[in-house]
């Protein structure tokens, strides 16, 4: 059940504590210290650590969710001590995940202000000597504030958690009304980031998304390390760290068609890890003929893990209107690439500049790639005479949920039930049901 200030108060068994709704009043943190406590006190009262994984631990909290809802009001973060004393307790249980979400959110209100990047750091540092369990973290609309040895401290911390699975900061930001040093402070930590949990080997899914562009410092190498470090990692989405330049995307590409490899001569070091990329999400990023072209081999590569991939082009002020890869002869061969590629599920190409039309060898290109892909569920393209675009798409992208693969690529379908299956499935759209019956007319028969 739940009070009516919107906090929960849960069952001794419940692993979970979920707080919304909170607001300037910290008492409910002073009722809160006495519940983690019992559940503590009760854990060493079986003979058990908290850090162990037995059938006593279900009185321990391991996942803890704190959301503002970006209330008029919040908690005095800076000058509470009932928030300290909840936060210093929390160390005591064997967080899995941590989830903030709309907090600081008003760093000009002299009581509430900014959330102070201590209690944060409190949360993520292991009790006592034992390793930190933590397996997800994720920040989102969280303005951090802290002296320069508070964020020294937070960083350190962060770069040391081993056992990662999601890392996730979006919209996070440093106070909006920060001295010169907040701005430092968060960079710093967004570059440390990459030598720290983001090589994790078991790290599985990596979100990065600033409120502001604050630079990374990234070099061609940099994410190209992520991948060769993170063996399991299965979605990777970045906006806002440094500059996605060309040798970035080139690099990128590469390094994943490297991953997609079978294998090497045995001259040379030993074949990379299998990939186990999934979903790829790049904002805020360029594309060359140099990085067209690493993308393309990639896509020749079949990658059977990698279903989805969504770029966001930002052109520079003298290119803002035809960024190259836009350029016909660039899309006719990327048009050409899609069309034999046989794994990719989506794929997702916007600007933030307006293209041009999309000319005459161009839409010739992408309407026979539609024709003949049989893998797309999803594509988007941003060109202003595309109009034809979301009809066309789904009407393929259906074909292909079905199975159009295995009449057009295998030749035809083996049984008469495999048929009659497929047509169900599409019997309420003329245009698909007329699709299979102008390929295979003796299907009238059936």
């Amino acid at each position: 059940m739940s009070g009516s200030d919107g906090r929960s108060i849960r069952d001794p068994k419940d692993d979970i504590l979920e707080l919304t709704d909170i607001h300037e009043d910290t008492a409910v943190f002073g009722e809160l210290v006495e519940d983690l406590m019992r559940r503590t006190s009760h854990q060493h009262q079986q003979g058990t650590a908290p850090s162990t994984t037995s059938t006593t631990n279900h009185s321990m909290i391991r996942h803890l969710k704190i959301d503002g809802y970006g209330g008029l009001r919040e908690p005095p973060w800076r000058e509470s001590r009932n928030i300290d004393l909840f936060f210093h307790a929390l160390t005591l249980h064997p967080l899995a995940s941590i989830r903030l979400e709309n907090l600081g959110m008003y760093p000009y209100d002299e009581r509430s202000g900014t959330f102070p990047i201590r209690l944060l750091t409190k949360l993520l540092q292991p009790n006592g000597t034992a390793p930190s369990c933590l397996c997800e973290l994720e920040l989102r609309d969280v303005i951090l504030e802290g002296s320069a040895e508070e964020w020294r401290q937070f960083s350190w911390t962060l770069a040391s958690l081993n056992s990662l699975q999601i890392f996730l900061l979006e919209t996070c930001d440093c106070a909006i009304n920060f001295p010169a040093e907040q701005f430092t402070n968060f960079n710093q930590v967004l570059r440390n980031l990459w030598a720290g949990p983001l090589q994790s080997k078991t790290l599985q899914h990596l979100t990065l998304h600033p409120a502001q562009n604050y630079g990374g410092d990234l070099d061609s190498a940099t994410i190209s390390t992520i991948l060769r470090q993170s063996p399991s990692l299965q979605k990777l989405s970045i906006s806002n760290i440094g500059r996605l330049n060309n040798d970035i995307m080139t690099s990128l590409f590469i390094s994943l068609a490297t991953h997609s490899q079978d294998g090497e001569d045995e001259t040379t070091a030993p074949a990379p890890s299998p990939l186990s990329l999934r979903f790829l999400q790049l904002k805020n990023c360029e594309m060359n003929q140099a990085a067209l072209t690493a993308m393309s081999q990639f896509l020749e590569c079949q990658q059977p893990s990698l279903k989805s991939i969504q770029l966001g082009l930002s052109s520079t002020p003298k290119q803002r209107d035809i960024p190259y890869i836009y350029r016909e002869s660039s899309m006719v061969g990327l048009f050409e690439t899609l069309k034999h590629n046989r794994t990719l599920e989506k794929f997702v190409l916007s600007s933030d500049g307006m293209p041009p039309k999309m000319g005459t060898k161009a839409s010739k290109a992408y309407l026979d790639m539609m024709r003949h892909n049989c893998s797309l569920l999803d594509m988007f393209v941003t060109y202003p005479n595309l109009h034809f675009h979301p009809n066309l798409m789904g009407f393929y992208a259906k074909l292909n949920r079905v199975g159009r693969r295995r009449f057009l690529l295998d030749g035809h379908l083996r049984t008469r039930d495999e048929w009659v299956d497929m047509l169900a499935c599409v019997a309420d759209d003329e245009s698909c049901l007329f699709y299979f019956l102008r390929l295979h007319p003796l299907l009238c028969k059936i």
